[in-house]
């Protein structure tokens, strides 16, 4: 899957993103947000009677790679309460903070350039995270 097809699945989450990540890491991207979609969809069915956009509170902000790893800001759109006043965004936040640390922590265990078994690599001065493979072969360029 592309970036315009994670777009076009995900089309509330990325309305002001800015998307710039690694090939090898698409499928820990898209198992993320189905992952917070879902979240949020749980949560739309829950608050019932309220108003909102189809399932949509979170919304991201940017995905990158930084220091060898993924990073996903996001942030939650709306901030309804449950009928018990409190705030769903506090619980759906955690819930969405805990998937994007399993991400990250994913991508630093996932080549960045295929998607195999991956290390982080720190020897050089750009950090990544590669397989075994791919660090050959950016240690010894052609």
């Amino acid at each position: 899957m592309n970036i315009e097809e994670l777009m076009e699945k995900f089309p509330m989450a990325f309305k002001h993103a800015d998307i710039s990540f690694p090939d090898g890491w698409k499928q820990i991207v898209e198992d993320c947000l189905t992952m917070m979609l879902h979240r949020t969809q749980w949560y739309d069915k829950a608050k019932d009677d309220l108003d909102a956009v189809q399932g949509n509170y979170i919304e991201i902000h940017q995905i990158k790679e930084k220091f060898g790893g993924l990073r996903v800001y996001s942030s939650i759109v709306n901030d309804p309460c449950d009928y018990q006043g409190n705030s769903i965004s506090d619980r759906l936040m955690e819930q969405t903070c805990g998937i994007l640390r399993f991400a990250e922590y994913l991508s630093k265990k996932t080549c960045q350039v295929c998607g195999e078994r991956g290390t982080l690599r720190t020897t050089r001065p750009y950090i990544e995270t590669l397989c075994d493979e791919h660090d050959r072969a950016r240690s010894n360029p052609t």
